[in-house]
């Protein structure tokens, strides 16, 4: 009998990206259309807050022209918004297929190099082998181009966001700052606990998928021996655990959600709260407060997104 030691093997992300290396032309642009689309927010932050200081304008002819110019400004962002989605996507798309597609042959060519009786246990059987080729390497392209994609739009969103806010009023955007922790935190417990469910599910999944191939491929045998009942009985049982552990746990994802839900509230009664103190004192204008609620809230929601897919 051969011993075989299993080895615990760790994908990081920069791994994929060297397996990435022949699409290296792709990702940079897909980086830079990511970058400049993160700062699309955060402008459309600035351009509302002051379209708001123009609603007070007492001069008609003067409020109709601004409020044309900063029209025309929300449309200039909505096709640079167009764009940069349309070249990103498509150039992530372009690299992680490249990648999927690699990633799939190799793993084709590995599981034709076992000895026989590796497809001899019970986790490489057939419709769990298929289900691996057919799911796994496409699920790469989440953790290459998709994840890419995300985290650089979020960094640049909530760089230039801070930026903008301290330079609008470094004391709201200080006092905003204590709550974007809890805001990312909230948003990434939420993701995590989602994303465990997930995978969760598709182990089940994939032995069920199992099952239903050795079931379709012997069916005549199956029919014959009137088996049918047994095997959806046992289909039935396996689908049966994820669906009692996610239901004992769904106390658990509400509690998330409503904690990710309710710190935006908080946050915004700080903001207003202090906003207006400031404002009585003619320390800031009201359009500062709308900027800093914006770029700062949106940009903790959009990092705590991507974090999550990063840890």
């Amino acid at each position: 009998n051969e011993i075989q030691k299993k080895k615990k093997i760790n994908f990081s992300f920069l791994k994929l990206l060297a397996l990435n290396k022949p699409e290296w032309i792709y990702i940079l642009f897909g980086c830079i259309t990511s970058l400049i689309n993160g700062g699309i927010e955060p402008a459309f932050a600035l351009i509302l807050s002051k379209l708001v200081s123009v609603l007070d304008e007492c001069n008609l002819s003067e409020h109709i022209r601004n409020v044309n110019f900063y029209i025309i400004l929300f449309i200039v962002c909505g096709i640079v918004m167009l764009v940069t989605m349309f070249l990103q996507s498509f150039f992530f798309s372009m690299s992680s297929e490249g990648l999927t597609f690699r990633l799939r042959f190799r793993a084709c060519q590995t599981m034709l190099k076992n000895n026989v009786s590796w497809f001899d246990r019970a986790e490489n059987s057939t419709g769990i082998l298929c289900a691996r080729l057919s799911t796994e390497a496409s699920a790469v392209h989440e953790a290459t181009g998709v994840l890419l994609e995300i985290f650089l739009r979020s960094f640049a969103n909530l760089a230039i966001g801070i930026i903008l806010g301290l330079y609008a009023s470094w004391q709201l955007t200080l006092l905003m700052c204590i709550f974007i922790p809890f805001l990312i935190l909230s948003g990434w417990l939420q993701t995590k606990v989602l994303s465990r469910f997930v995978k969760m599910d598709s182990i089940a999944m994939e032995k069920a998928a199992n099952i239903v191939a050795q079931v379709i491929q012997n069916i005549r045998t199956v029919v014959q021996l009137t088996e049918e009942n047994f095997f959806l009985e046992k289909y039935k049982q396996i689908i049966d655990k994820p669906y009692k552990k996610l239901k004992l746990r769904a106390h658990l994802n509400a509690l998330l959600f409503a904690l990710a839900n309710s710190i935006s509230f908080f946050a915004q009664a700080a903001l207003f709260s202090f906003g207006g103190y400031l404002v009585r004192k003619n320390y800031i204008l009201f359009e500062h407060i709308i900027l800093i609620f914006s770029i700062v809230t949106f940009g903790a929601v959009s990092v705590s997104q991507s974090f999550a897919m990063v840890i």
